[in-house]
C-alpha cells in the first residue's frame, strides 16, 4: 500500500468535499472489493464532458465518441467517519482522471461505498464504469 500512495502524483480538486482524490498506479489485486454498491450515477453534465473528449481525440483507449467502453479501478480508504481517500487508476487522461475522481467523491459524501469489514487498513477497491453506443 505504501509503493500505491508514494505513486500518487495528480490531485483533483474537490472542494467542499472532505475526500481527498488522488491518482495512482500500482498492482491492486490483494486489495478486497468494496460493498456491493449500486451503479455509479453520473450527471448528464459528466456524461456529455466524457463524450466530448473521445470526440476531441483525448483518452483514445476508451473509445472515439461514438462507441466508449471504460472500465476504471479505484480504491476508497474508510476511517471513522466513511471514505477518507479515494484513488483513482491512473490512464493518463488527467480530464477524464477529474471527470470520474468528482463522481467518485460525490458518492463517498452521499454515503453509498460500504466497506465489507474484512480489511482492518481501511483500503477497497471497486471499478468506475462507462459504456455507451
Amino acid at each position: 500500500m505504501k509503493t500505491i500512495l508514494a505513486l500518487a502524483a495528480l490531485a483533483i480538486s474537490t472542494a467542499g468535499m472532505a475526500q481527498s482524490v488522488e491518482v495512482a498506479g500500482g498492482n491492486w489485486n490483494d486489495i478486497p472489493q468494496v460493498k456491493k454498491q449500486p451503479p455509479i450515477r453520473m450527471a448528464d453534465k459528466t456524461m456529455a464532458q466524457i463524450d466530448g473528449l473521445l470526440k476531441q481525440g483525448k483518452c483514445e483507449r476508451f473509445g472515439n465518441g461514438k462507441r466508449i467502453k471504460m472500465d476504471v479501478p479505484f480504491l476508497l480508504q474508510f476511517g471513522a467517519g466513511g471514505v477518507e481517500r479515494i484513488v483513482v487508476k491512473r490512464i493518463d487522461c488527467p480530464e477524464l482522471e477529474s471527470l470520474i475522481g468528482g463522481t467518485l467523491a460525490s458518492h463517498a459524501k452521499e454515503g453509498l461505498f460500504k466497506p465489507t469489514g474484512e480489511n482492518g487498513s481501511g483500503w477497497y477497491r471497486s471499478n468506475f464504469s462507462y459504456y455507451a453506443n
